[in-house]
């Protein structure tokens, strides 16, 4: 059981590398210079966000391989878990949306896809935006003081992954904050991941 769930260190290494390369290609083949209706009806927009879109679903695996590794029975770290989940599926039916939905309205009502107007301001909306990234956060939190106590991995993969999902996950942060925040995202489940897997192969010899 216990090979079981350190094995999964692939999770975090896919979510990390997808999510990477799809800020990347989002800003080389979006119009990013342009109204944000054109970036949606671009040819581009579909296929670019389908990839941020499944690598946010790994997101959840992830964080359930990570968790699993923790093998905690603290009622405060089944919670940040709990919680940490929910921010991810937020943000990944969001990111559903906008890769399979949202170039449709775009088609029917184009006059309606402006991120300082339109749906996008809607309470509802933002809510639904900025929750996936606090819960987020918050799960990262606590999962990470724990892993830190109990020297899980090694410090700093945990440190920096507590610091990228408020700078990657909340989405009213700068822009070029964000980008620093995926950066760091990335490196950390990279190398958590990698972690896991060594542990892995560690426990198979």
């Amino acid at each position: 059981m216990t090979n079981h769930k350190i094995s999964s260190g692939w999770f975090p290494i896919s979510t990390a590398v997808l999510m990477l390369v799809f800020w990347i290609l989002y800003a080389v083949f979006l119009p990013m210079q342009e109204p944000y209706v054109n970036w949606v009806l671009d040819s581009d927009w579909t296929w670019v966000n389908v990839i941020g879109f499944v690598g946010s679903l790994m997101g959840i695996f992830a964080l359930n391989s990570v968790y699993s590794v923790l093998n905690s029975e603290k009622t405060s770290d089944y919670i940040g878990y709990t919680i940490g989940i929910s921010g991810v599926v937020i943000l990944t039916a969001i990111l559903f949306f906008e890769a399979f939905i949202l170039k449709g309205i775009a088609i029917q009502s184009p006059e309606i896809i402006n991120l300082n107007s339109g749906f996008y301001q809607e309470n509802s909306f933002k809510i639904a935006n900025l929750s996936g990234g606090l819960l987020l956060t918050i799960g990262a939190l606590i999962l990470g003081v724990s892993m830190v106590k109990r020297k899980i991995f090694k410090r700093w993969k945990v440190v920096m992954f507590m610091i990228a999902c408020p700078t990657f996950g909340i989405v009213i942060m700068p822009g070029n904050v964000r980008l620093l925040g995926v950066l760091l995202y990335s490196i950390s489940l990279i190398a958590i991941g990698v972690e896991m897997n060594k542990k892995t192969d560690a426990n198979k010899t």
